[in-house]
């Protein structure tokens, strides 16, 4: 092996240790060891070797080899009971204990909750009755225990969040992982029935629905327990009438479960319009240089366009099933207490404010318990587990079947050892991609020795590749007996250049060996193309060979076949993008002497070269038309000729699409970057340049502006729709905190009512419960009109941003295309998309809703005690400092969390598109290791942002409990000046407060780290558009063109300001109907004078 010199051993990144791992247990407690990174993150651009590498129990091998396991033994356990494996099942198996931790983690806090903070709290209101005689001292211990008690279930409630966010990352790696695993396994028919866009949907969105779900499934699952518990208080409180609320709340969970298996049923079809979205979009990616050719811009964009419109179509309806849901929620509490009221006014009953808002805490506790967790978790889950059956449906497809593992499987043996000289043997075979339709080969007999070159032609279409496949397990068998003996090396026609080096796109997984490599190059005709790269063959060579010419994909293609040492070679066409001369070359230098020893069986469409070989098979139609020595064929009289113009004059019209510019300006390019980085690749480390993380980097380095707020709402809605729904929701907000007003005063007047039975200015009862009544049907009104009025903004917000990607992205010149991977253009149009569509109108609402309860309790208490504004005003700023120190590094950190997740989606997209070259050099391990590391890398830097936003969540709940302490002793010191419904009011509305300020501060912080998907989406409507006629205010005649003249006066041409010029004062004429041939050296300018055109 080549040893490493000084300067890339001292480049290797270290990852750096977690200082979790070194924390002290009251450090981690509250979170200390993670005010370093926040500090840093203040003050600087986190960039990837300043993240923390993940804690071992989040390594992505680990976690996926476990999950693998599990369903491995889920499959044999459905298969021996006749059933379908469910994948559920295989989480459970593997995750389960975790769960079941945490689970009895979050019981513990609700059990705090649930029992002691209503019951101090009661105790507490007691107190402040007229009749009270309760000493002083008590009535500070019981505030005391009621302020620790809310301490208590604070910390555990931010620690147990955290936690099962970070359950869910783990959960998410493993199943990446689990999908990519499947992506190297599947079969040809497989991969005809699925698409890189549905499988890049699932690891992107549909394995984010883990997160969604994990911390409601927890509590979801302890609710039924606290339910049963808190109707039991309910009852000892207000006895039979209480039940009435309860009543009301069941109906309210029947409308939420039916609400929920709506939006399930929903949420499938909106899935399947996304993948059909993404799909279309990686194939305009892949095939943008012929969409370009053939001006095709606008037929593609309205096409991609429509399917985003029937996908919005669905996704409307399930916004607005959102938009009920969110209602309920702010809506049940208050209709219970409603009707409680109500039944105690019609029953006669005498109302007791204590009793009261106890009920208001408790029914706000079980409203939350079966409104936000077993309905808004029925409904996580059921869309959780439409993305986990959409995975368990792939991980059910049929997978490829080596050559190893059909001599196991005797009853559909298609390789085994076979006896004498002979390399392949084929005996009536006949072969089919699926089980439908007729054969694709059928009745071949072939028998090659050891050592021959063997030539297989044919006109398109006859089936000379599908004969390399059926050689390599990717067709299967159904006929015929097929005999191999030796190990294979394979050279596609299609060449697949991965993200790498040169050198280790040749090497790729073999060890290196200096000699074996060197004649290697030399007999491929390397060495003169390595001479024009700065470093040599270490430079850098992009995603699909971006930076390589057609004749260099396919000779580092050839390249890597020959390097692995094996006793048959198939070579599918690998002179067909090489220069004559070059050809002819290799040809001789390579596959006639360096090969001389071994089998060889070569596809080509060269005609000299056929007298060379020692077997010619000439194929037609799936079948073998003749097969012999040249001069056997050659005395039949058959056209060799005929055969093989088609080919060669229908790959003459495309074949410049894959070609790409010239080396020269690419490594140049390349070469002005100067962050550097290594990566592994196989047992050798090669120094290479991440300039696609740079170039993301130095771009999104800024804080998400105001400005990319109103950019986005400027896609879909104008200022006064805006305006509209901010007044909805302040109106709903008041009504809200006038309802809860209203009964504090109501109850104050009813014991006003007990001490002075003639006091006229006290109303009737019905007239106050009126009041309440036509609150409770302006809430009803307002939210549901605020609900959908905000959610179809958010859908026109999400239409209008995509089409505008769409047409910058469409518009825009190739060298967008040349310099951004696949992989990043699709995780915008699917992960960050996704975000837009979803996840921020979610986020938005809720924080909209829980800041509009926090505000209107904080209004109540000021209202009733003006003397609580000067620490209500302190603690808000306190907060907002918080939130702006925390929110600095978070966001910092989602920005490079997004950055690292476009090489996973990149590297899952690379993969398949060289799956049959992955599989026939058998590098799958090496593939899903370099998947590991980014999945470790985006993990690392998950896993310290959860942390930093739980930091965010321990700063609200210490100010929030400080004004639970401040109003209680507020008014336990003096009671002198307090009613007592004023006091039950303000200390009931802060307990309420806290939670609400909680899930507020997180919906805050969700609000502005996924406004860098936003950020992400907006840069791309940006896009400068390439210069059309239009531009030029250019219209040709209708009747043009009548004839086809090209003519060029002192043509220069570059790919981008920044570079040289690829093309220098080019002069011609080409007249119409003349036939005219490009030829050249690699480089020279030839596919840039057609990308000119």
């Amino acid at each position: 092996k080549e040893n490493m010199d000084a300067s890339v051993r001292s480049m290797v990144r270290v990852p750096r240790t977690n200082p979790q791992s070194k924390a002290s247990l009251l450090s981690r407690l509250f979170l200390l060891w993670i005010i370093d990174i926040i500090r840093y993150g203040n003050k600087n651009d986190f960039e990837q070797d300043d993240i923390p590498e993940a804690m071992p129990n989040y390594k992505s091998e680990i976690l996926s080899t476990g999950l693998q396991r599990k369903w491995e033994e889920e499959k044999e356990r459905a298969w021996r009971k006749k059933e379908t494996p469910s994948f559920i099942r295989a989480i459970v198996a593997e995750f389960g204990f975790s769960f079941l931790i945490m689970s009895l983690l979050n019981v513990m806090k609700d059990l705090f909750a649930v029992v002691l903070n209503p019951y101090l709290l009661g105790c507490l209101l007691e107190y402040f009755t007229p009749t009270s005689t309760m000493p002083y001292t008590d009535a500070l211990l019981i505030g005391l225990s009621l302020c620790v008690t809310t301490c208590v279930i604070g910390l555990i409630n931010v620690h147990f969040m955290n936690l099962a966010l970070l359950f869910a990352v783990r959960v998410r790696a493993a199943c990446i992982a689990v999908v990519y695993y499947k992506c190297l396994r599947l079969s040809q028919s497989a991969l005809g029935n699925t698409s890189c866009g549905q499988i890049i949907n699932l690891v992107s969105n549909d394995v984010a629905r883990f997160e969604f779900v994990s911390f409601m499934l927890m509590p979801m699952c302890s609710a039924p327990l606290m339910s049963v518990i808190l109707t039991y208080f309910i009852y000892q409180v207000g006895g039979l009438t209480s039940l009435v609320g309860v009543g009301v709340l069941v109906i309210i969970l029947i409308i939420q479960f039916i609400n929920a298996n709506m939006t399930a049923k929903y949420r499938i079809k909106v899935a399947r319009q996304t993948d059909e979205r993404v799909r279309l979009m990686d194939e305009m990616v892949l095939g943008i240089q012929v969409i370009k050719l053939y001006a095709w811009e606008k037929p593609f964009q309205i096409f991609i366009d429509y399917t985003r419109k029937l996908e919005l179509n669905i996704l409307r309806k399930v916004s607005y099933l959102r938009a009920v849901f969110m209602f309920f929620i702010v809506f049940a509490s208050r209709v219970t207490i409603f009707c409680i009221l109500l039944t105690c006014v019609l029953c006669g009953l005498q109302l007791e404010a204590a009793s009261i808002f106890v009920l208001m805490v408790y029914f706000s506790q079980l409203a939350g318990s079966i409104m936000a967790y077993v309905t808004r978790g029925f409904a996580e889950i059921a869309e959780c587990m439409v993305s986990i059956r959409r995975i368990q449906a792939f991980l059910l497809l049929e997978e490829y079947v080596t050559l190893s593992d059909t001599e196991r499987d005797k009853a559909q043996s298609r390789g085994v050892v076979v006896e004498g000289d002979r390399a392949v043997m084929l005996t009536g075979v006949s072969a089919k991609w699926t089980d439908e339709g007729s054969m694709t080969l059928s009745d071949l007999n072939v028998d090659i020795r050891a050592g021959q070159l063997v030539a297989v032609i044919g006109t398109v279409g006859c089936g000379k590749s599908s004969l390399l496949n059926l050689l390599l397990g990717e067709l299967t068998k159904k006929e015929g007996k097929l005999k191999i003996t030796g190990t294979i090396s394979y050279a596609a026609q299609e060449p697949w250049i991965f993200s790498s080096s040169v050198r280790q796109n040749i090497l790729f997984r073999e060890d290196y060996n200096s000699a074996r490599y060197k004649a290697v190059c030399r007999v491929c005709e390397l060495e003169k193309d390595f001479e024009l790269m700065p470093r040599g063959d270490k430079t850098l060579v992009g995603e699909r060979g971006a930076s390589l010419s057609g004749g260099q994909k396919a000779r580092i293609n050839l390249a890597r076949a020959i390097y692995k040492k094996a006793d048959i070679y198939l070579l599918d066409d690998p002179l067909s993008a090489v220069d004559s001369h070059v050809g002819k070359h290799i040809f001789y230098n390579c596959i006639e002497e360096y090969l001389g020893d071994k089998t060889r069986i070569l596809v080509t469409h060269q005609v000299q070269h056929l007298t060379k070989v020692n077997h010619l098979v000439l194929m037609e139609n799936g079948r073998i038309l003749m097969q012999g020595t040249f001069k056997e064929l050659r005395r039949s009289h058959y056209n060799f000729a005929s055969v093989l113009a088609t080919p060669e004059h229908e790959k003459s019209q495309f074949q410049f699409l894959n070609a790409e510019p010239s080396l020269q300006r690419n490594i140049q390019r390349k070469s002005t970057r100067s962050e550097k980085s290594v990566s592994m690749a196989g047992d050798e480390l090669v120094e290479f340049e991440e300039f696609e993380n740079e170039r993301e980097a130095e771009q999104m380095t800024h804080k998400p502006s105001l400005q990319v707020y109103r950019e986005y709402l400027s896609t879909g809605v104008s200022p006064l729709y805006c305006v509209v729904v901010a007044v909805l929701f302040v109106v709903t907000q008041v009504l809200i905190s006038s309802y809860d007003y209203w009964i504090a005063y109501w109850l104050h007047q009813e014991q006003d009512r007990m001490h002075q039975p003639q006091d006229s200015t006290i109303w009737p009862t019905t007239s106050y419960l009126a009041v309440l009544a036509a609150l409770l049907a302006g809430i009803f009104v307002v939210a549901n009109l605020r609900g959908v009025a905000y959610y179809n903004g958010c859908i026109r917000c999400s239409r209008g941003i995509h089409s505008q990607m769409l047409q910058a992205v469409i518009g825009t010149s190739l060298s967008f295309f040349h310099n951004n991977s696949s992989g990043r253009i699709l995780n915008r149009f699917s992960r960050d998309l996704g975000v837009t569509d979803e996840l921020l109108a979610k986020a938005v609402m809720d924080m909209g809703q829980a800041f509009g309860q926090v505000v209107g309790g904080l209004a109540i208490a000021i209202t009733i005690n003006y003397w609580l504004t000067l620490p209500i005003v302190v603690l808000t700023c306190t907060l907002l400092t918080a939130r702006h120190f925390c929110l600095k590094t978070s966001t910092n950190l989602k920005r490079v969390e997004g950055i690292a997740r476009s090489p996973v989606f990149a590297h899952i997209n690379a993969s398949l598109q060289g799956l049959v070259t992955i599989r026939a050099h058998s590098a799958e391990k090496l593939l899903e290791q370099e998947l590991y590391r980014y999945l470790d890398v985006h993990t690392s830097v998950t896993h310290i942002f959860y942390y930093v936003m739980a930091s965010l969540s321990l700063a609200q709940e210490i100010i929030s409990n400080t004004y639970v302490a401040i109003c209680v002793f507020t008014f336990i010191i003096f009671k002198s000046d307090t009613w007592g419904t004023d006091a039950g009011l303000i200390i009931t509305q802060s307990l309420i407060i806290m939670n609400f300020l909680h899930w507020g501060m997180k919906m805050s912080a969700e609000v502005a780290n996924q406004m860098t998907c936003i950020e992400r989406s907006v840069e791309y409507t940006q896009l400068e558009p390439e210069e059309t006629d239009k531009d030029k205010k250019i219209f040709p005649d209708p009747s043009w063109p009548q004839f086809g003249l090209i003519e060029m006066h002192n043509v220069f041409m570059r790919y981008d300001i920044t570079e040289p010029y690829v093309l220098r004062n080019l002069n011609f004429i080409i007249l119409p109907q003349e036939k005219v041939g490009i030829v050249g050296r690699t480089g020279a300018g030839k596919s840039s004078l057609i990308a000119a055109l």
